[in-house]
């Protein structure tokens, strides 16, 4: 929008007829009385032909910043969220989650992996945050016969669930605990799981 408007404002200055005797208030332009007095000039070039030029230089400042901003979010991404391999790689997590500044930064990038449902987006943002191999020695309670540690029990468990929330407005708490249970109970059975 605002890159239309000012390549509008930059062809209607170049078509324009402004007086180059006059400025925009009616007063004579430093560049004028000098060239009758043949004094040196403050100002080089005319006032219209000045808006040009900065108009121009703004356009390409826009331009190239939003050019910047796109390759920064991309590559930022992949390499904040970690992809925890081990209990204490989430450990360490768990230690700078306590931290209210690095846990709501967390959520915000998870959201961002989103997903076609919530299901979709859940999978998505535990395959960003783990291996397989984690994974598999998840499970929502914790316990039972292979002595699995309690995935409700992280931290990392309601900064998953809270970025699937804000990622899906129409998310519950209860589709996102049943989809997460879901993907850890998986987890043995895909590449790299381990077959616990």
């Amino acid at each position: 929008m605002i890159l239309l408007l000012l390549g509008s404002v930059r062809t209607h200055l170049e078509a324009s007829t402004i007086s180059p005797e006059l400025s925009d208030h009616g007063h004579r332009s430093p560049q004028t009385q000098t060239q009758r007095g043949n004094k040196k000039s403050l100002f080089p070039m005319s006032t219209a032909k000045f808006q040009r030029v900065v108009l121009g230089k703004l356009v390409d400042l826009i331009e190239e910043v939003k050019r910047i901003g796109r390759g920064v979010e991309n590559e930022g991404l992949e390499r904040q969220v970690p992809t925890l391999r081990n209990n204490k790689e989430l450990d360490e997590l768990e230690g700078k989650l306590q931290n209210a500044e690095q846990r709501a930064l967390l959520v915000h990038l998870l959201a961002k992996v989103g997903g076609k449902n919530i299901k979709d987006a859940t999978n998505k943002i535990m395959d960003r945050l783990f291996t397989n191999r984690l994974m598999a020695t998840f499970n929502m309670k914790g316990g039972g016969h292979k002595k699995k540690r309690a995935f409700r029990e992280t931290e990392v468990y309601a900064v998953v669930k809270e970025a699937v929330i804000r990622s899906d407005q129409s998310a519950t708490e209860s589709a996102v605990d049943r989809a997460m249970a879901d993907h850890l109970k998986q987890a043995p059975g895909r590449s790299g799981g381990g077959g616990f």
